[in-house]
């Protein structure tokens, strides 16, 4: 027996633990942000998404999503199962206790007489975790379903994000919609002006067709939008858990959605839910590696049999005297054809996958945060030199109108200089939208949370 323990041990030694493997991986990671600005070297993380928004119908609508999206119910029904699951694991370590009436019908003599017995005996088995086997496997499983309930916080995060970033899809159609709409009656005017200037003898009829055609094309824009708007509308429901009829109402005013705090490195990534869940699904396998080992030295099991006497009938069963049998055996397993061998080795390779698996989540969640940082940087200055240059286009549109009713450039001058500005706006309107979207997935990607929104 010590000798085996000794081979137990040294097999143990032959790979390190998930503690072991999880703080290599957190030295990888750096001690600042690079595509952080100067001004946020670290300091508190944006811990909750409540306090970056300021808008309370929009809370309101994440709440509803939180409480009757069926994806998000459906998943907390498997964890709610798994959770139950536990006891059915747990339940392999304790002792087992089964009652059993036994039937036995004898033939005493050559004539034929038979003799029936009736015995009720109670039975009890019990391994004693020697090894830690058992408390290795429930260690496996309590990991496993901590990992489903992380798995659970993160998809639950990630629909309240996308109910925040449908509705700055629904914000954006909206206003583009609004300044589309503004196209259709500028040009419609602007096909009045060509008109009249036509009755009076100045301009040509080419100037109302190229008038005409740019409405056209504009009206098209419209309708385009109006079908985004109702595409948009339906897929905001059904994440909210409604039937898809496009008939949520929405609004033009942007929310307010605050800068995110990125805080550290390490301290951002330890927040995230998928990362967490990695490092659970680590320990699992680590834990199922060791059981698997553990599996192969020997098993002590303690058993106990007893019954009252014997009789012809069950009352006579339960009346007659008892009779206790307790045995202690301990079993090695010799010969399964490499059984436990290959489910070792195989438990093995499942804790090498996740070590792996933990590396590649940690960097990919490591990049979402570079790339939403430096793109936040980007989307500002890109929104700053957007707004300065609507803003000079809209001076030029003053002067090009003038200098059309002057007769001193043409409509397609002046139709250009109006599809200009229009653009700007879009264009504008685009931007905030990528900008707020951004900062979104920015303090998804630092492990911001909505379990205010719960209470």
């Amino acid at each position: 027996m010590v000798g085996v323990a000794l081979v137990f041990t040294g097999c143990g030694a032959a790979r390190p633990g998930a503690d072991v493997v999880a703080a290599d991986v957190w030295q990888t990671l750096p001690a600042q942000w690079s595509a952080a600005p100067s001004d946020q070297p670290g300091g508190p993380l944006t811990a909750h998404f409540l306090t970056l928004i300021e808008d309370t119908r929009l809370e309101a609508l994440i709440a509803e999503a939180f409480e009757a999206n069926h994806d998000l119910l459906a998943s907390a029904r498997r964890l709610d199962a798994a959770v139950r699951g536990l006891i059915e694991t747990k339940a392999s370590s304790w002792p087992e206790l089964v009652a059993e009436l036994r039937r036995t019908r004898t033939n005493l003599t050559f004539d034929g007489t038979i003799a029936t017995e009736e015995r009720l005996v109670l039975a009890s088995s019990w391994e004693i975790d020697l090894w830690g086997r058992l408390a290795k496997l429930d260690r496996a499983n309590v990991a496993e379903v901590e990992r489903l309930a992380l798995d659970f916080a993160a998809a639950r995060d990630a629909l309240g994000a996308r109910v925040i970033q449908s509705w700055l899809e629904l914000v954006s159609i909206r206003s583009a919609l609004q300044v589309e709409e503004t196209r259709v009656v500028i040009l419609e005017r602007l096909q009045a002006t060509i008109q009249r200037r036509y009755r009076t003898g100045i301009g040509t009829l080419d100037d109302l067709a190229v008038a005409r055609a740019a409405t056209d094309v504009a009206m098209a824009n419209v309708v385009a939008l109006h079908a985004e708007r109702e595409a948009a509308r339906r897929a905001l429901e059904v994440y909210l858990g409604r039937p898809p009829r496009a008939s949520l109402s929405g609004t033009a005013t942007w929310p307010e959605i605050g800068s995110v705090q990125v805080g550290y490195p390490l301290s951002a990534l330890l927040a995230r839910n998928d990362v967490a869940a990695a490092v659970r699904r680590l320990e699992a396998a680590d834990a199922a590696a060791a059981a698997a080992v553990r599996a192969r030295l020997p098993s002590l099991r303690l058993s106990a049999e007893g019954g009252r006497g014997r009789g012809t009938t069950v009352s006579d069963a339960i009346s007659v005297g008892s009779a206790w049998t307790l045995l202690t055996g301990v079993t090695q397993p010799i010969f399964q054809r490499g059984l436990l061998r290959a489910r070792s080795d195989a438990r093995r390779l499942e804790f090498e996958a996740a070590s792996e698996e933990l590396v590649a989540v940690v960097w990919r969640a490591a990049a979402e945060v570079e790339d939403a940082l430096a793109r936040e940087q980007a989307l500002l200055r890109q929104r700053s030199l957007l707004t300065s240059a609507a803003a000079k286009t809209a001076r030029a549109i003053r002067i090009q109108e003038e200098r059309y009713r002057l007769g001193l450039s043409s409509v397609v001058e002046l139709l250009s200089t109006r599809s200009n500005e229009l653009d700007l706006r879009r264009q504008v309107i685009a931007m905030e939208a990528e900008l707020l979207g951004n900062r979104i997935a920015l303090a998804l990607a630092v492990g911001a949370s909505f379990a205010e929104v719960e209470s």
